[in-house]
């Protein structure tokens, strides 16, 4: 689960998982991880819980070992 994800696949925009809008939504962002090429959306805009980006396009998951796929895994807000 990460709490911020880059809006461009070369990693140069970052939004962080507070700042994003309803307008998100639907898009697409990318994975902290230079490495990793998962596609993030956000969840939990507004809801209860604080909002995070996590990876649920089938077949573009985290890379194994990933930092950011981890559901354990809780970055500093």
């Amino acid at each position: 689960m990460a709490k911020y994800a880059f809006r461009d696949a070369n990693r140069k925009n970052v939004v962080y998982a507070t700042s994003a809008m309803r307008e998100d939504r639907d898009k697409i962002f990318f994975c902290p991880n230079p490495a990793c090429t998962a596609q993030l959306c956000i969840c939990a805009i507004d809801g209860s819980r604080d909002a995070y980006f996590r990876a649920t396009k089938p077949g573009f998951p985290h890379i194994p070992g990933c930092s950011f796929g981890s559901k354990e895994t809780d970055f500093d807000k």
